[in-house]
């Protein structure tokens, strides 16, 4: 049980991580003017 709830706790961190790392990047983007979004 104690690893089972080890690797979910793992996996959510990664989709928070993921989430927030590309969160970040949209802002940095914008606060410089620059368009993510594919011409």
């Amino acid at each position: 049980m104690i690893s089972k709830d080890l690797i979910t706790l793992v996996i959510i961190f990664t989709i928070i991580l993921a989430i927030g790392v590309s969160v970040a990047e949209t802002r940095v983007n914008s606060s410089l003017g620059l368009d993510v979004r594919p011409k």
